[in-house]
């Protein structure tokens, strides 16, 4: 009985031993890989290899894309293989005499527990000596000013090259430093490269300079990204069921001139590339918009076709003013003696004193309408489309704001001898746009409290618009400055606000 009772005993004393003592794998590896050998050696010059190899300090992993392994300038192709912890690389086609090259690794290499990585470069030249300039770019967005990390930035021997000579990935601050340049002239480029081609297609958003420069002339340079405006192309066809298609459609396109199905159809444009066309009563099956020769299908089913119009608060209300979006053009309401408009609180009812139809959007005035939340009760029908097909019984809540409960600001700008575009943003979105030609002072009324942020465009072509980047024209995108310190816009306040002069 003893014997047994100090078996359970150990037993027991294993058990938490074994609890408490229990492999954590020690210390996490946060290091990359470090290079402890090359062949050739870095910065070997007047040498024309053909093969390469690297060696690290630990057991490494390799994914080598064109992206992640690549050789500057790219006379020639390489590829890399792996054997335990080297890297062996072959070059491929004739380099160059009297040139610096360099292998860049960036993504490539990871170590096999941790997978941590890094940038590892091997230069080398085919002359007697090493190029040494360089040259720090900052890419950002050209509008919105952010930095762009992951962005290609080149740099071309002339301003029609599609490939670069040089090339370099910006990182989280946009930066990205193009090292070992000889001392010539080149022509800037970057671009978010959306396909990984190595090409900057017209679609993705790019930057350029379009004069030549040296790197021994600018050893920083900041260069805004846009996208080129496509000002013929109709794209991004959506379906509003059941009454309305969204199109991208660009403002220089006549919309007279656009037909659905060889007829034309209403419409309505929401914005300089965006409109909505009426598609009437469609069968279920395949429409076609056509545009000169440009010609787009959307198939539109059985279901859409018979779907209940839908409707949606829409805007900022007030001045006793409510706008209702629905899914189709709107062709006649039932009487408004059938709808209930009240406040959420009170449940008083408020009379309608009027409708106004706007193509797909409905205005509702009523002069006695309460600050704060109301409702809309609209009965089953109360709105019909030119498609035929009428909303189901439907409740819609709104805030409706009196002009106490809204903020006014005064902006005073710098004198300026050209046409400005001044924007107010709340949570990245335009909410009012004002153009200023002569008169330095704008003033923006109605305004909900909160948080906003001044944006001033220098409109240099006078369109009204912000213009991005035009590489046909080799214009750069129209000048952005962004003032985050702005006064918080308060209920029933006027308030001023004015920048000084740079």
């Amino acid at each position: 009985m003893v014997r047994s009772l100090g078996l359970i005993g150990l037993a027991l004393l294993l058990v938490r031993c074994a609890q408490v003592g229990v492999l954590t794998g020690g210390i996490k590896d946060t290091t990359a890989p470090r290079i402890i050998y090359s062949s050739p050696a870095n910065f070997t010059k007047q040498i024309s290899p053909q093969e390469l190899s690297i060696t690290f300090d630990e057991f490494v992993q390799l994914n080598a894309t064109p992206a992640t392994v690549r050789i500057v300038p790219s006379d020639v192709v390489v590829t890399a293989k792996m054997s335990r912890k080297t890297i062996l690389l072959t070059l491929t086609g004739q380099l160059k005499e009297n040139t610096t090259y360099s292998i860049v690794m960036n993504g490539a290499i990871k170590d096999v527990t941790e997978g941590n990585d890094s940038l590892y470069t091997l230069v080398f030249s085919t002359g007697s000596a090493l190029d040494s300039l360089k040259t720090t770019v900052r890419v950002s967005d050209a509008f919105e000013g952010r930095p762009l990390k992951e962005a290609m930035v080149g740099l071309y021997d002339s301003d029609t090259a599609l490939f670069p000579r040089y090339v370099g990935i910006s990182n989280a601050q946009g930066e990205v430093v193009l090292s070992n340049l000889p001392q010539r002239s080149f022509y800037l480029k970057a671009a978010i490269d959306l396909n990984k081609n190595g090409i900057i297609d017209k679609s993705e958003k790019q930057g350029h300079l379009f004069e030549p420069f040296s790197p021994g002339e600018k050893d920083s340079i900041r260069l805004g990204l846009s996208i080129p405006r496509d000002t013929v192309t109709i794209t991004q066809l959506k379906i509003d069921a059941p009454g309305i298609l969204y199109a991208h459609v660009p403002m220089e396109l006549d919309l007279a001139k656009i037909s659905l199905n060889g007829d034309r159809v209403k419409a309505f444009r929401l914005n300089r590339d965006s409109v909505g066309f009426s598609i009437g009563k469609q069968a279920s099956g395949f429409m076609v918009l056509q545009s000169g020769p440009q010609t787009l299908e959307k198939l539109i089913s059985a279901k859409e076709t018979a779907a209940k119009l839908t409707l949606s608060p829409s805007g900022l209300n007030h001045h006793g003013c409510l706008q209702v979006q629905c899914s189709d053009f709107i062709e006649t309401l039932s009487p408004l003696d059938q709808w209930k408009l009240q406040g959420v609180t009170d449940t008083v009812p408020v009379p309608i004193d009027s409708t106004k139809v706007r193509d797909n959007r409905l205005l509702i005035y009523a002069h006695k309408l309460p600050a704060g939340q109301v409702k809309l009760t609209l009965p089953k029908g109360a709105v019909k489309g030119i498609t035929g097909n009428e909303n189901e019984k439907k409740t819609l809540e709104f805030v409706h704001y009196q002009e106490e409960n809204l903020g006014r600001i005064k902006i005073n700008l710098p004198p300026s001898h050209g046409t400005r575009l001044v924007y107010l943003e709340r949570d990245g979105k335009e909410v009012a746009v004002s153009k200023v030609t002569f008169n330095p002072v704008v003033v923006f009324e109605n305004l909900l409290p909160g948080d906003y942020q001044l944006v001033v465009v220098e409109d240099q072509n006078n369109n009204g618009f912000w213009d991005p980047i035009n590489p046909l024209q080799h214009q750069q995108a129209e000048p952005v400055k962004r003032y985050r310190k702005f006064p918080k816009i308060r209920m029933n306040w006027d308030m001023e606000f004015t920048i000084e002069e740079d």
